[in-house]
């Protein structure tokens, strides 16, 4: 699974289904110099796969937002598929964003079969790797844009994808 951080914020991602006895589940935040865990951000990411449903998270440089990349359907109610994008401005006040996959996306049409992927360092577009057969075998660009339909392009690829990395350097 993932993990990020930003200044003493440590995001991390696993199967967990509970931290120091409270429920959170699949993402949390510990700060990472004194092992304090922050109850507030306390997403429900539902649906999709029971194991690895966040594949893979990263912060904004100035430590606004975070993106996720997972197998899940919805996020606290809300359907979300493949991505998300947390407001994480306020530590005691996480707050999802109004960003959504295009419901035409491979993404959104077959999460589960999401297996990574990376954001870009400048958090202006996330990639998706997916494996599912001859229909679903792609790379995926998804913009962070915070507004319904997000989807830059798709590359079919006919075969196993398992992991990105993405760059601002060309």
């Amino acid at each position: 699974n993932d993990f990020a951080v930003i200044g003493d914020r440590l995001f991390l991602t696993g199967d967990f289904l509970t931290i120091e006895g409270q429920p959170i589940a699949h993402l949390a935040e510990i700060n990472h110099k004194t092992a304090v865990l922050n109850p507030q951000m306390n997403f429900t990411f539902a649906g999709g796969a029971a194991w690895r449903k966040i594949t893979t998270i990263g912060v904004k440089e100035d430590g606004t937002r975070l993106g996720v990349i997972g197998k899940f359907t919805s996020v606290n109610g809300n359907t979300m598929r493949g991505t998300a994008i947390l407001d994480i401005s306020n530590p005691n006040a996480p707050t999802l964003t109004a960003h959504r996959t295009a419901t035409t996306s491979l993404a959104y049409l077959n999460p589960n079969a999401i297996r990574g992927g990376a954001i870009a360092p400048d958090f202006s577009y996330m990639i998706i790797t997916q494996q599912g057969g001859i229909n679903f075998d792609a790379v995926i660009q998804i913009p962070t844009g915070e507004t319904a339909g997000q989807l830059g392009w798709e590359q079919k690829l006919r075969d196993s994808v398992f992991s990105a990395a993405a760059s601002d350097k060309a």
